[in-house]
């Protein structure tokens, strides 16, 4: 992942930091030091901030194993400063799985703070629960009320917070998808609208989460939108039946010929059977050129491991892992045979299309991501 660290795995979900995170802990330590307060008081405020970050870790993946149980994997879970992000593959358009996915998170919080609350009386420390400083005073009861504040924090009805997923849930069971996310979008929009002036008065931070909650609910509308426009199209409605593969041993510099004036420029690789066994994908073919030239095979720089998804697939799956790059071609499959190709820029040209459909407001929406290619797919299949 761009501009972050991997930090490992749990229940099989990459976890990854920001690298703005450490910015974070710089500003904790310089308020620390400014206070006057002395190395252990700053660095226990680190760890407590350590320590925060793993409740947020514990809260997203909340969100991912509930929705792991409705058959939606999440990508990865992402720390940054002002929280974490788990990126899943889909929101199901169910209501109520959508407003289980939701609630999840904080009631993994809520249970944290449970459970500290416990611990911290069990101990005989029933006095020190009224700590609210944060780089003094009890641990366990700094962290339960953090706890508690997240849980108050993340059910505010503004996207991409979990209370603006709770609202659109809602909101669903009345409206349509697109018109409960344009709904709450818009309650999410005065309420950061809210956060930017508090934020200039008070804490600057508040500006920083207005911004999130702003450009976070236009994605939303954004692809609410697209979802609706592939609404009941299948994958193999859509997907290129004329393309072409590579032969494993092939070198690059023959692949490079058939990227030269063509739309194509990911290739399925195949073997001496036809049967493909890997994903040549544009970047690495750059990364090769640059790193052993144009001698060096296929076979070499191909991805072995990667997504497909079946012809019968219902598109609207594929939507976000092609338009946010994660996957910028997906080989095609039907009763275990690769029989299509479906790519970033082919999904663009016709939600290009279809939006002109709809008029030109809808076009301008989301100018600035359809980009939709000249050229039209090459009417053969070939291998080289």
């Amino acid at each position: 992942m761009k501009s972050s660290l991997k930090l490992g795995q749990i229940a099989g979900i990459g976890v990854f930091v920001h690298w703005s995170f450490f910015l974070l802990l710089a500003w904790i330590i310089y308020m620390g030091i400014a206070a006057g307060e002395t190395a252990a008081v700053v660095i226990g405020g680190v760890g407590f901030i350590l320590a925060l970050f793993g409740c947020i870790v514990l809260h997203e993946l909340g969100h991912a194993l509930m929705a792991r149980r409705f058959h939606v994997q999440t990508r990865d879970i992402t720390l940054l400063p002002i929280g974490g992000v788990a990126r899943l593959e889909r929101i199901p358009r169910d209501p109520t799985q959508e407003l289980l996915i939701a609630v999840a998170g904080p009631a993994v919080n809520v249970v944290i703070a449970i459970v500290l609350a416990a611990v911290i009386v069990l101990f005989g420390h029933v006095d020190q629960l009224g700590t609210t400083r944060l780089l003094t005073g009890q641990f366990l009861a700094r962290l339960m009320w953090v706890n508690l504040g997240l849980v108050l924090f993340n059910l505010i009805p503004a996207f991409p917070m979990d209370g603006g997923r709770v609202l659109r849930a809602l909101l669903a069971r009345r409206l349509t998808y697109f018109q409960a996310t344009r709904s709450a979008v818009t309650i999410g929009k005065i309420i950061a609208g809210f956060f930017a002036i508090a934020g200039l008065f008070y804490n600057p931070i508040l500006i920083l989460i207005a911004v999130f909650v702003y450009f976070g609910g236009q994605g939303e509308v954004q692809l609410a939108r697209l979802r609706e426009l592939v609404e009941g199209m299948k994958v193999g409605e859509v997907m290129i039946t004329s393309f072409r593969t590579v032969s494993a041993d092939a070198p690059l510099g023959s692949v490079i010929d058939q990227m030269t004036n063509r739309w194509q420029h990911d290739f399925p690789v195949v073997n001496e059977a036809g049967e493909t066994i890997g994903l040549l994908l544009s970047r690495d073919i750059n990364r090769a050129l640059k790193a052993t030239g144009e001698l060096t095979t296929a076979r070499q720089w191909m991805q072995s491991s990667y997504e497909v998804i079946d012809a019968e697939a219902p598109l609207e799956q594929s939507l976000h892992k092609l338009l946010s790059g994660a996957a910028p071609v997906l080989p095609v499959f039907r009763n275990g045979k690769m029989v299509g190709l479906l790519t970033s820029q082919h999904l663009k040209q016709l939600l290009g299309a279809r939006l002109s459909q709809h008029g030109d407001h809808l076009r301008h929406d989301f100018s600035h991501s359809m980009c939709v290619p000249a050229r039209s797919p090459i009417s053969t299949v070939h291998h080289v």
